[in-house]
Parts: C-alpha cells; sequence; structure tokens
C-alpha cells in the first residue's frame, strides 16, 4: 500500500515554478532525457527535489532550508558542467557533455534490457528508478533509501499566523494595527516590539484571495487576503475583525504606496490582494517571503521609525529589498500553537496511582470548602477523552521560546505504602525550543522542587509524532522522568517504578489551558491569594518560565546532576561540567538563551 499511495502520488501534479533559481522539471525523468543543472526533479508536494550540482553530485535537497538528504557522492568530483542522465539501459549516470565526457558517477555497469524506465523523486525524499512509464509501472529497479520527513511545517489557509519583519537581521517588528483613520481608511499599519501589542492586533488571518479552501498548503504565486484580528469593526463573516491589510493613496514615508486596513476586501481594484513571492516550492512557516500588492506591484516595506507610536511606519516600495531586507516578512505562528505542536506526550506506569484531572473540581471541594476525603483521578480511560487539561505559560527570550507544562494531581499516593501522600500535586516540565522554532533544544524535567536539563542535541529524551516530548511519570510520586526504569515502590526518586508496559499516556496537547487566561476560575485567585492546595504552597500561576533559568537543582537524596547534560561539546566529570581541564562550571549553570551550547557548541 505504502508504494501503491507514492506512485500516486509521483503522477499527481507538481507546481510549475521556477524556484531556488532552478526550472521545476517535474517529479519524474524518463528513459533518454537529462536533468541538467539549474534545473530539478520536484517531489509531488514540492518539499524535496533532486538537482545536479557543478561538483557531480546528484542531491537530494530539502526544499525548507536547502539541506542534503542524499548525495550520489561524498566528495566533490571536480568542478564542470554536468548532466544527469536516465539511460535507456536502465543505469543512471551524472557526467559532462564534451567529446571526451568526464564520467562522475555511474549507478551500476552493469545494463538491463527489461526497460523502459523512468526516475522518480518521491514525496519520502526516497530517490527510485521504476520499470515501466510513469502511468504504468512494472517493478522497482533502484532506490536510494534516504527517507526523510519536512523539517519546516507549511503555511496553510485559515490559519492565523503573525508577520515579523526581516529588517536589519530580523529586528524590523512585527505587522501590527494601531489607531484608527490614516489614509481615511480603518485602521494605521505599523510594526510593533512584540507579536501581540494588544487584543490581536498582531494576529493576521490568511485567506485565499482566489478560492482555495481552508486547510489548503499556501503556494508561491498565490493570491491572499491578510484579516487583522483586532476586535474593532463588524467582520462579515461574523464577529469583530481589524480589517483587511490594504494600500490606499501614495507617498508615504518616501515609499510608493501607503498601508492600511479597509473594512472590506478591495478585490475589484486588488489593493486587498496581496501575491506570495518565495524562493521555495512551497511556503515555510519562518520562512522569508516576500509581499506584493494587486494594485500596482510594489512590495511591503517598512521605512522609518515612530508611526502611531510603534517600532517602524510600514508602506510599499518599487523593490523587493529596499534596505537591509526591509520587504522580507516571514510567518510565524502563536505562542499557543508553539504550546500545542512541542506539547509532551505522558506515559505512565503500568500500576500508576493516580492520573492528572482538572483542578477547579480539587479547587471547588477541597480548597474552598475544606472537606475531608479526597479529590482524584484514578480513572485511565480518561486520557483519552480529551478533557483533562494541560496547563501552561509560554515567553519569548530572544528568538528563544520557552513553555512550561503543568499536571494537576489531586492526590499523591505514598511511594512506599506508608508515607509521601499528600493532597493536591503539581508537576511540570519545561520545553526550550530552538531559534528557529522548527524543534526542540532542552527539555527541563521536574520532580518536587528538584529539576534537571536534557539536551536534544545529546538526544538526550524521545520524541514521538516528530515533535513531541515523551515524559514518563513516577507511579505514586508523578515525578517527570526522561526514562522508563526503577526497582520497586520506594520514595526515593530515580528507583520508583515508571514501567509504561501497557501503553498508558496523555497526549497533552488535546487539552491546553493558558494560565495567563482564566479558562478555569481558580486561575484568578491563584494569582493573588495565599491558600495552600491541600498542603502545599504552590502557585503555579506566579511560577512561569524565565529567561533566567537553572539548569539543575539537586538535594541530598535526589541527585539530578547525575541526569542533567552539560552544555553541548562540554563534558560531564563528577558533580562538574568540563569546558577543558583547566576549565569547569557546576551543573546549575544558567540555561543559554541562544543556540549556543545547547545545539551547536558554545566557543
Amino acid at each position: 500500500m505504502l508504494l501503491f499511495s507514492l506512485l500516486l502520488a509521483i503522477l499527481s501534479d507538481t507546481p510549475a515554478l521556477a524556484q531556488n533559481g532552478l526550472v521545476n522539471r517535474g517529479s519524474f525523468l524518463t528513459s533518454g532525457n537529462k536533468l541538467k543543472i539549474g534545473e530539478a526533479l520536484v517531489s509531488p508536494s514540492g518539499e524535496f527535489a533532486v538537482v545536479t550540482k557543478t561538483d557531480g553530485n546528484l542531491c537530494v535537497l530539502r526544499d525548507s532550508d536547502h539541506t542534503g538528504v542524499w548525495c550520489s557522492r561524498s566528495t566533490s568530483a571536480g568542478e564542470a558542467v554536468y548532466v544527469t542522465g536516465m539511460q535507456t539501459d536502465g543505469n543512471l549516470c551524472t557526467a559532462t557533455e564534451d567529446a571526451r565526457p568526464h564520467i562522475a558517477w555511474c549507478l551500476t555497469d552493469q545494463p538491463r534490457y527489461d526497460g523502459p524506465f523512468f526516475l522518480a523523486m518521491q514525496d519520502d525524499a526516497n530517490l527510485c528508478i521504476y520499470n515501466g512509464t510513469p502511468g504504468h509501472i512494472t517493478g522497482t529497479v533502484w532506490c536510494s533509501m534516504a527517507l526523510a520527513t519536512p523539517r519546516l511545517p507549511r503555511l496553510v489557509y485559515g490559519h492565523a499566523y503573525h508577520l515579523k519583519n526581516g529588517f536589519d537581521h530580523w529586528s524590523g517588528g512585527y505587522l501590527d494595527t494601531r489607531n484608527p483613520g490614516c489614509e481615511r481608511n480603518a485602521l494605521c499599519v505599523s510594526t510593533a516590539n512584540t507579536d501581540e501589542r494588544d487584543q490581536g492586533s498582531g494576529s493576521w488571518l490568511l485567506k485565499s484571495a482566489q478560492g482555495k479552501a481552508d486547510g489548503t498548503p499556501v503556494m508561491p504565486g498565490d493570491k491572499i487576503f491578510l484579516k487583522n484580528l483586532y476586535p474593532w469593526g463588524d467582520d462579515p463573516s461574523g464577529g469583530k475583525f481589524g480589517g483587511y491589510l490594504d494600500t490606499r493613496q501614495p507617498g508615504c514615508e518616501g515609499n510608493k504606496l501607503c498601508v492600511s486596513t479597509s473594512m472590506k476586501a478591495n478585490s475589484n481594484t486588488n489593493t486587498s490582494v496581496w501575491t506570495v513571492e518565495t524562493d521555495r516550492f512551497n511556503t515555510y512557516i519562518g520562512q522569508a517571503l516576500r509581499l506584493r500588492n494587486g494594485w500596482d506591484g510594489s512590495y511591503l516595506d517598512t521605512r522609518n521609525p515612530g508611526c502611531e507610536g510603534n517600532l517602524l511606519c510600514v508602506s510599499t516600495s518599487a523593490s523587493a529589498n529596499r534596505d537591509r531586507n526591509s520587504g522580507d516578512w516571514r510567518f510565524e505562528t502563536s505562542l499557543a500553537a508553539y504550546a500545542a505542536r512541542y506539547a509532551p506526550r505522558l506515559r505512565f506506569d503500568t500500576a500508576a496511582k493516580g492520573y492528572p484531572m482538572s483542578a477547579q473540581p480539587y479547587f471547588e471541594q477541597r480548597v474552598q470548602r475544606q472537606p475531608a476525603g479526597t479529590v482524584q483521578n484514578t480513572d485511565p480511560n480518561t486520557l483519552g477523552s480529551g478533557t483533562i487539561p494541560t496547563y501552561y505559560q509560554a515567553i519569548k527570550v530572544g528568538e528563544q521560546i520557552r513553555i512550561k507544562y503543568w499536571w494537576f494531581y489531586g492526590y499523591q499516593s505514598a511511594c512506599d505504602g506508608v508515607s509521601g501522600s499528600h493532597h493536591a500535586d503539581w508537576e511540570n516540565v519545561t520545553v526550550i525550543l530552538a531559534e528557529d522554532r522548527n524543534s526542540i533544544a532542552a527539555v527541563v524535567f521536574e520532580m518536587h522542587g528538584d529539576f534537571y536539563t536534557r539536551l536534544a542535541a545529546r538526544n538526550a529524551f524521545a520524541i514521538e509524532e516528530g515533535t513531541h516530548p515523551v515524559v514518563y511519570v513516577g507511579k505514586a510520586s508523578h515525578a517527570s522522568f526522561y526514562n522508563q526504569g526503577g526497582i520497586g515502590d520506594v520514595c526515593l526518586p530515580w528507583e520508583e517504578w515508571r514501567n509504561n508496559h501497557s501503553g498508558t499516556h496523555l497526549d497533552s496537547w488535546t487539552r491546553l489551558l493558558n494560565l495567563d487566561d482564566n479558562g478555569e476560575a481558580w486561575m484568578a485567585i491563584d494569582r493573588t491569594v495565599d491558600f495552600e492546595w491541600g498542603g502545599i504552597s504552590t502557585h503555579p500561576t506566579r511560577l512561569g518560565p524565565s529567561a533566567s533559568m537553572k539548569a539543575t537543582k539537586w538535594s541530598f537524596f535526589n541527585d539530578t546532576r547525575r541526569h542533567s547534560n552539560c552544555k553541548l561539546g562540554d563534558t560531564q566529570y563528577n558533580d562538574h561540567c568540563m569546558k577543558s581541564w583547566w576549565s569547569s562550571y557546576n551543573f546549575d549553570y544558567e540555561i543559554p538563551t541562544t543556540d549556543r551550547g545547547l545545539l551547536v557548541n558554545e566557543d
């Protein structure tokens, strides 16, 4: 079935665009045809491409970041003008076309006589030669078997995004609405220092101006509308909104057109229509692109500071890159979207004593009324119901995002059958993202006040379904572990059972509640009133992630240093991290706020 679905994908339409400086030749190359430098075979999704390079290599690349998946050679064959040919004898060769051709690489030296053949670039990054024709496949000759998945999520219609300006190394701020009446339009448009200055002012709903359905990917060359989500005027589709990104009147900031918002989509004049331009075969979250206005073809641009008391003024320019990438924009998802994308999967011991629950019924029954008895969740069947909340807080530290996830347990059973029990147990982990926000850099696991940090670059924790770190939950204590294990029902944290033989788990992204909101009534009280949650004084609304976080905290009975990672490139030696034999530091170092020390060596 997998092969069948891949072959169906090969036969589907591909975007006939020239991107990356490459001409798209479609997804297959039939016998007797060649792939020249400057051309690409592109997978049906557009997320992988195979190219002939000037060093004689034939390489499969990711469209999103141009990183390599597979190459025919490990070294250069020397700079020259090469072509790759799908030969009639089933061989695939890269060579020059001189009178005396220089062969850089051939798949085999054994000809075949069961053609015809064709080469296919597939959506799983596999490069394959098949017998037959694209419409009639009779067998498989060869596949590179270097499989991969896309690294960046694609832009999708119907989703809300923040738009960050690329001026001077992405310091141009976020596209924002502020104050009414500019150019006799709805709201003035400028850039703000933050992505959400005021109630949706920095959020833009991406809609097709060509009738494409919500949920479909945005393609290069598409014409789009951008609807601001500030609740200012009546949205024709219902509710309130801040209008469509629009151009009106010339000359603002010495540029071409002034930019504001309009309460209607001016598709008849195209002033509210923007064409997406990029050097990729697809559009991706976090990748630079340009927006060209439909009225006169000028580009959305930042120029001059201070409009509307904001960061930079926004207008349009005749140039796509007027000044230090001032015409570049990247779409970013909201903190809530990142929280969902990287939320952990909790895996419970087969004989777990209690599961997460909403804090609200406990707060009403135990905190406010203070009766005897326990309020807890002992039913594992609730884990897949989508009703159990995971609470979170998220912040930006420069380009890095830190997300702290909390779970509430109404009761903690005795860890050894005698001691350690108490009402109301709050547990958490913190997920720290890479600066490009396309992967996890580190996870901080907490266990009753102690904690330790594990780095993705050291393969120090498991990830499932591509983006969700795995947290193994202590059988009774509910402490957070990066691994399974334990020796019994004991109170020493690292000896406690945490074996997920039954597969019981909670996908925490199914119900996320932001602790900065008031999604449950207890949150507003927790921020200001000093009460105890059943004998403990943890107040999660006041304990969010910060820019200054230690990597490790340990105690006499819980030496988390044995499980915490030093910064990348440094070595653990007993209870210290060694940069060299003459330079060391403690495990409670401050977690870096950039990729240096987490994903790349600090030095």
